[in-house]
């Protein structure tokens, strides 16, 4: 049964949805009306797959994940200009080596989902300015310590932001993104727009990943963060990077989470006890 669904589903949606896996380039492009495709699953790069790719023009979500552990030079160059400046893709999918820079993601303006396994362009500025983007994920960027401060102004729809921790740390102000739901992996800084205040504001918040605690300057601090407040807060995890004994005690009692926090994972604590809102079983809910 499983199968015959499988291959019903596939027959009614060949028209808008077309898996190339190794192996099936012609049969499936035999299949398929170009024009028509709005979502293309592909696992290899090949002549034909960028023909098609080219002659999709209304092309909605691109998933290229290619393991081959390089691309010729002339068939990169192709398929980076059968996307330039494509304003009909939404959903950007490269599962690979980091063939595609900056430039070539920020031309595509209407996007609102970016995953890329790796980069080896550390200016993610102009990612940045692509005012409709939901979700930014970026596994690792290469040469990542020249990553440079990012302006995240314009970002009011950013709901998910998951980029290594050090290039994460250069973007200040992140109170102001103020749809965000996940983000995987906040530095504290003793820096202005980089407080741990600047959860305040964060109230979609579901996922949060906290890094260098110890760099809560006081106690008034990791009040105005609020956790208390985000009620749709269900993963919490609070990491320092070395301890300050009873100092941490003090932070770590006010940083209590909203009683709906499913998870919650604490990392070299340095404090002498666990915190008050955990010794009271009834401030979480199991």
């Amino acid at each position: 049964m499983h199968d015959l669904m499988y291959e019903l589903a596939h027959s009614v949606s060949i028209e808008e949805c077309s898996r190339f896996k190794d192996g099936d380039h012609s049969a499936e492009a035999n299949r398929i009306s170009p024009p028509k495709v709005r979502h293309l699953y592909i696992q290899s790069i090949t002549s034909e797959i960028i023909t098609i790719i080219s002659q999709s023009k209304n092309l909605r979500t691109l998933i290229i994940e290619n393991e081959a552990s390089s691309i010729q030079q002339e068939l990169m160059s192709d398929l980076k200009k059968s996307i330039k400046g494509r304003t009909s893709l939404r959903l950007l999918k490269l599962a690979g080596q980091g063939w595609f820079g900056m430039n070539d993601v920020a031309e595509l303006k209407h996007l609102r989902y970016i995953y890329m396994s790796a980069t080896d362009e550390p200016n993610l500025c102009k990612l940045f300015k692509l005012c409709h983007l939901q979700v930014l994920r970026i596994l690792k960027i290469d040469k990542e310590e020249k990553v440079s401060p990012i302006d995240i102004g314009n970002l009011p729809s950013l709901q998910k932001l998951d980029i290594p921790k050090r290039a994460l740390s250069t973007i200040p102000h992140i109170g102001k993104l103020t749809s965000l739901r996940e983000l995987n992996g906040f530095s504290v800084r003793k820096k202005d727009g980089h407080n741990i205040t600047e959860l305040q504001n964060l109230g979609k918040l579901r996922r949060i990943i906290v890094f260098d605690v110890q760099n809560v300057s006081n106690c008034n601090e990791a009040d105005a963060a609020k956790l208390d407040n985000k009620m749709e807060m269900k993963v919490l995890s609070l990491s320092w990077s070395h301890g300050q004994g009873g100092i941490d005690d003090h932070i770590l009692n006010k940083l209590v989470p909203h009683r709906n926090l499913k998870h919650l994972t604490i990392s070299r604590y340095n404090g002498i006890k666990p915190p008050m809102w955990i010794q009271s079983s009834h401030r979480l809910a199991v």
